[in-house]
């Protein structure tokens, strides 16, 4: 019953306060950060396209600049949003490391973080709520191949075969990382459930090694926040170059509130400190939704990207293809 409980309420979502106060300043100022930079930030996609190795490094800082912008921008707009950016700035840790991230981490632990970490994504139906948001682009004439990046243990992925198996959906599914150590948890599962599932070691950063429309869908959920900020428009430019029908990016939206609500029910339903730990240092690091919507907005295909904060507390940003043409280069 308290399961359930929780689906119904992860479904509706909670809104942090000040994340509604200031989100119409923010939007403002993100429409004017993108219109100031997005022309270089374009002709730095298109570099990147052809082997410019150069322009990886370039577009990231003019992200991180763009960023900056906004967060500055907030802040400038009355002393009520001075004040509110500064709370945020002390408690925003972009750089804080999380346990299951350590290279020296006993792999007990780390595994007993990824079972935890995976019990809540499906307590809170966030897993159902991501393929949600994949519907929409699958393909309606036979299997569609979906490449998820940075994908750690795989758990979306080994979700998605699932569903995909008990709802008769015809999915394709590869499973990346840099990690190989990350990546034989999820085969190792997808062994022991019977699961085809392709792994594969890929740079989320660089995909020229894909053939164009190699993949229906690139999608990339609950990782952004490892990269820094600037590379996450990088992933979000090759992740839009390299698929056929469409990018969904999902990563969790900082809050101070949902911390609290996690480091609650990590000890009282989980009773796992190391979970628990992870769970606030993430939340220190994620985006604000226009933060995100911003690094995926300044590139080629900004004007055809939606983005909005989804329940249970996360940040959306996709872009439908299948609507949008490809990018021309010139």
């Amino acid at each position: 019953m308290l399961e359930e409980w929780i689906k119904k309420l992860a479904r509706r979502g909670v809104r942090v306060p000040g994340d509604v106060l200031f989100a119409s300043t923010r939007r403002r100022v993100l429409d004017e950060v993108v219109a100031l930079h997005r022309p270089q930030a374009v002709r730095l996609g298109q570099r990147l396209s052809q082997g410019d190795s150069a322009a990886q490094d370039e577009l990231s800082e003019l992200a991180t600049r763009a960023l900056r912008s906004l967060r500055e921008g907030v802040a400038a707009d009355s002393l009520l949003a001075r004040a509110g950016s500064a709370l945020d700035r002390a408690w925003h840790k972009p750089n804080a490391v999380e346990l299951m991230d350590r290279p020296d981490l006993d792999e007990g632990r780390r595994t007993r973080i990824i079972e935890s970490l995976d019990r809540w994504n499906l307590l809170s139906g966030s897993y159902d709520l991501f393929l949600d948001e994949l519907r929409p682009l699958l393909r309606p004439d036979g299997p569609t191949r979906i490449l998820d990046l940075a994908s750690g243990h795989a758990g979306f992925a080994l979700h998605l075969l699932r569903v995909a198996r008990d709802q008769g959906l015809e999915l394709e599914v590869t499973a990346t990382d840099l990690s190989p150590e990350y990546l034989e948890v999820g085969r190792a599962r997808a062994l022991s459930e019977g699961l085809d599932l392709d792994i594969r070691v890929q740079d989320a950063l660089d995909l020229r090694n894909l053939e164009p429309g190699e993949f229906d869908i690139v999608v990339c959920t609950q990782a952004q926040h490892h990269f820094p900020a600037g590379l996450v428009a990088v992933m979000f430019e090759s992740a839009a170059r390299a698929a056929g029908r469409g990018v969904v990016f999902i990563d969790g939206s900082r809050s101070a509130l949902h911390a609290a609500t996690m480091a609650t029910m990590g000890q009282l339903w989980f009773r796992h400190r190391d979970f628990t730990y992870d769970s606030v240092t993430s939340l220190r690091r994620f985006f604000f939704p226009e933060e995100l919507e911003l690094l995926a907005r300044i590139g080629d295909w900004g004007d055809d990207v939606t983005a909005r904060w989804m329940p249970p507390n996360h940040c959306l940003v996709r872009l439908d293809l299948t609507r949008a043409p490809k990018a021309e280069l010139s």
